[in-house]
């Protein structure tokens, strides 16, 4: 009889610790979860920052193409103008 009342009371121990047990499972399992997002948080923010930098980079070469340009283009008029004059004088 003994064995019988020590096995009803472990039944019964396990059914009211059983609900705790799977909450504390899923805690831990949630906890995990936000880990792993904070992780990709992380990678996301150096990411960006990467991105951040490559497209100031991008801007930089672009103003600088563009400085280069207007600074070229009397030059390459003024020589297809010396180019065309040197040519009509030829003919």
């Amino acid at each position: 009889m003994k064995t019988l009342d020590i096995r009803v009371a472990f039944s019964a121990v396990d059914r009211l610790t059983r609900p705790a047990e799977n909450a504390r499972r899923l805690m831990g399992q949630f906890g995990d979860s936000i880990q792993r997002t904070q992780g990709r948080s992380k990678i996301s923010s150096v990411r960006r920052v990467h991105l951040e930098r490559a497209r100031d980079a991008v801007s930089k070469a672009d103003a600088g193409i563009v400085k280069a340009r207007r600074q070229l283009t009397p030059l390459i008029s003024y020589n297809a103008r010396v180019q065309c004059s040197a040519k009509n004088n030829k003919s």
